[in-house]
C-alpha cells in the first residue's frame, strides 16, 4: 500500500515538472512571437512612413511644376496679348542668321588666306595685324572681298638675281611686293600691273590707280599722287622690282635703294620712311624678298 502511494506521488511530481517546462516553453514562444510580431510592425511602420514620404515629395514637385507651367502660360499670354508670334521670333532670328551669313564666310575666307601666309612667308608669318591691313588695302584699292595670294617667288629659295626674279614673275598678273631689310625694315608694294619687260624704257602707267607701295614698320599706306603722272612700276630683265622713283631692287637682288625727292611717285616729301634714314636716298641690304600673286 506504502509503494502505491509513493509511486502515485512520483508520476504526480513528475506530471508537474512536466508542465512546469511546458508552461516556460510557451511563455518563452509567447515572448518571442511578440518581438517578431513588433519587428515586423517596426517594418511596416518604415515602408509606410518612407512612402508617405516618397508621396509628399511627389506632391511637392507636382505643385513645383504647377507654378512652372502656369508661369509659362502666364508669358505666352502676355505674348499673345502684345501681338508677338512664335512664328514672327523664329523668322527675326533667321533674318539676323542670315545677316551674318556674309561676315562669317568673309571671315572663314580671310582666316584661309592667312593660313597662306603663315605656312609661306618669313616676313610677316603668324603677324596677324600686318597680314590684316595688306588685306584691308588691297580690297579698298580694288574693289574685292575675295582675294587669294600664291607666293611665286622667295629669294632665299628661287634665287637672287634679277634673272631669277623675271623667270618666276613674269606674266604672272597683280603682285604683292614683300621686302625685309638687314636692318629689320618691312615694305613694299601692289601693282595689278606686270612685270614682263615691254618697251625700252621699260616704264608701266596704272590709269587704274591701284598700285600703291607701304611700310609694314609704320602701318602706312601710299598711294599715288594724284597730279603726278600715271607712271607705277619700271621693268628692265637688269634690275628687280621697281616701283616708280621710291624704291627698287638692283640686278643683284640682296642691293637695293629707297627714294624720297621731287621725283617719287608714292613717297614725295615723306622723307626716307620706308628704310628710315637722312637725304634723298638710303642703299640697303636686302634679308628677304616674297612675291604673291594676288587673284581676285
Amino acid at each position: 500500500m506504502i509503494e502505491m502511494d509513493e509511486l502515485a506521488y512520483n508520476k504526480v511530481g513528475n506530471t508537474k515538472q512536466i508542465l512546469y517546462k511546458e508552461i516556460k516553453r510557451l511563455k518563452l514562444l509567447y515572448f518571442s512571437t511578440f518581438i517578431f510580431l513588433g519587428l515586423i510592425l517596426i517594418i511596416i511602420y518604415s515602408n509606410l512612413k518612407s512612402k508617405i514620404n516618397s508621396n509628399v515629395k511627389t506632391i511637392q514637385e507636382l505643385e513645383m511644376n504647377n507654378i512652372k507651367l502656369i508661369s509659362e502660360i502666364n508669358q505666352l499670354k502676355k505674348l499673345k496679348d502684345s501681338n508677338i508670334s512664335i512664328e514672327n521670333k523664329i523668322k527675326d532670328i533667321s533674318d539676323k542668321l542670315n545677316d551674318y551669313t556674309p561676315y562669317l564666310n568673309q571671315v572663314k575666307t580671310d582666316s584661309n588666306k592667312k593660313r597662306s601666309f603663315n605656312e609661306t612667308s618669313s616676313i610677316i608669318n603668324n603677324d596677324i595685324s600686318k597680314q590684316n591691313i595688306i588685306f584691308e588695302w588691297i580690297k579698298d584699292k580694288i574693289k574685292k572681298t575675295s582675294i587669294e595670294f600664291e607666293l611665286v617667288f622667295k629669294m632665299s629659295i628661287n634665287g637672287n638675281s634679277a634673272y631669277d626674279f623675271h623667270e618666276h614673275c613674269d606674266d604672272v598678273g597683280p603682285t604683292l611686293i614683300l621686302i625685309k631689310t638687314s636692318k629689320d625694315k618691312i615694305f613694299g608694294g601692289f601693282t595689278p600691273l606686270n612685270w614682263k619687260e615691254e618697251s625700252e624704257k621699260g616704264i608701266k602707267y596704272d590709269e587704274s590707280n591701284e598700285t600703291f607701295i607701304f611700310s609694314l614698320n609704320l602701318m602706312k599706306k601710299y598711294d599715288m599722287i594724284d597730279f603726278k603722272n600715271k607712271e607705277a612700276i619700271k621693268c628692265w630683265n637688269k634690275m628687280g622690282p621697281i616701283f616708280s622713283n621710291d624704291f627698287g631692287l638692283f640686278e643683284n637682288l640682296k642691293k637695293g635703294e629707297s627714294y624720297a625727292n621731287n621725283n617719287s611717285n608714292f613717297l614725295y616729301k615723306n622723307k626716307l620712311e620706308l628704310t628710315g634714314g637722312k637725304g634723298k636716298s638710303k642703299k640697303f641690304e636686302t634679308k628677304e624678298l616674297e612675291v604673291y600673286r594676288v587673284k581676285y
